[in-house]
């Protein structure tokens, strides 16, 4: 099973958009924002701060988003006691 999950996951990653089996090509990497552009043989590649900052906005929304729905679940379970 590992075996195919494997495949399947490098086949759908690689019909990505923006991503190319040649080497000169650029390639942007992040979800659900870019953070680094992989350059070609002229260079390019870097980070791109503001796909950094807009992750880590995410990241900080959906954490605080989980954990009020964790406390709210948590206190309603502890009432019915």
């Amino acid at each position: 099973m590992g075996v195919e999950w494997g495949a399947m996951r490098g086949r759908a990653s690689t019909r990505r958009p923006g991503l190319s089996p040649v080497s000169d090509c650029f390639a942007p990497h992040g979800i659900p924002f870019t953070f680094f552009h992989e350059g070609g043989y002229a260079g390019g590649a870097g980070f791109v701060w503001t796909g950094v900052l807009e992750n880590s906005i995410v990241v900080l929304v959906v954490s605080l988003f989980s954990g009020l729905v964790w406390n709210r679940l948590a206190a309603q379970t502890l009432d019915q006691r």
